[in-house]
């Protein structure tokens, strides 16, 4: 298995290539939290124990962090490294961001995320370029729906 890690704004991409074992999973689980731990760095996001449980966001609010899995390289994918992207999903998600996966719809992720019944929990998109469009739709409709009230009247107007 062979991991790249890229930064794009409030985004990382997660090159995955070569087969993944259950042995790799550790190393997987290890590849995306270092990945979180950067982007959030990186976007100047508060991290888990930062967060304001009474924050109510607003536009001053640090953008969340979304973590993207290219997996069209991957040759094999097992069950058991599945786990290490759930686990990933649930820290991405405690930020406030989301986890997509770009692949085939035969690919050796997809298949292996619908064997195990996760994939309605990773959208999955043909091209990093769709899924970056998808979180930008995404991201602007969270900061719509984080923004104050009297802020969206304002801007109404």
């Amino acid at each position: 298995m062979d991991v790249q890690r890229q930064h794009h704004d409030s985004a990382c991409l997660l090159v995955v290539s070569g087969a993944v074992t259950a042995a790799d999973a550790d190393e997987l689980r290890g590849q995306c939290y270092a990945a979180l731990s950067e982007a959030v760095e990186r976007a100047g996001a508060p991290g888990a124990t930062d967060r304001d449980p009474f924050d109510t966001g607003g536009p001053d609010r640090p953008q969340p962090v979304d973590l993207l899995i290219d997996a069209r390289r991957a040759t094999r994918f097992d069950d058991l490294a599945t786990r290490a992207l759930s686990s990933a999903r649930t820290r991405v998600r405690h930020l406030g961001g989301h986890v997509v996966v770009v692949d085939d719809a035969a690919g050796a992720l997809q298949t292996s995320l619908r064997r195990t019944g996760l994939a309605f929990r990773f959208p999955r998109f043909d091209s990093p370029a769709a899924a970056g469009a998808s979180l930008a739709r995404d991201r602007e409709v969270r900061s719509l729906r984080d923004t104050p009230l009297e802020a969206r009247w304002r801007r109404a107007r």
